[in-house]
Parts: structure tokens; sequence; C-alpha cells
């Protein structure tokens, strides 16, 4: 069986008030044959992955949002 592992984004909001939204938001981005290989693009690129990622989630949220990276990492499917 081919393993796939999937590098994830995990993202906290943060209201206009200052509150945290409750709920974390994963998002998969690219996928890897094996767990080592995610981790060593992580490894490699992390901080071009996060500041992508921030700007990025930071479009899509209403004027006053604010998206916070929580976690970055692997995951097999």
């Amino acid at each position: 069986m081919i393993e796939t592992v999937m590098l994830y984004v995990a993202l906290a909001v943060t209201e206009p008030s200052g509150n945290t939204i409750d709920e974390e938001f994963r998002v998969m981005s690219r996928h890897f044959d094996t767990e080592q290989e995610c981790e060593d693009f992580i490894n490699n690129w992390k901080s071009f992955i996060e500041t992508r990622a921030s700007d990025t989630a930071q479009t899509l949220l209403k004027d006053g949002y604010k998206a916070k990276i929580t976690e970055l990492g692997c995951t097999k499917l």
C-alpha cells in the first residue's frame, strides 16, 4: 500500500474584539510519498511556508480578523 503524507498548516483566528475563535482550521497542502520527505521540506522551507500561509489566510478573512499559525506538520492520509 502506498502511503500519502500531506503537509498541513493549522490556524487560529482572532476576532476584531481580540477573542480567539474556538475552532482551529487545518489546511492541507502539498503531498509527499513519505513522512520524512514532508519533515525535510518543512525544515528547509519553514520560514517561507509560515509567511506564505499567513499572508494567504489573511486575504480570506474579513477586515479586523487575524489568522495565526498554531502548528505546521505532516499527517498520513
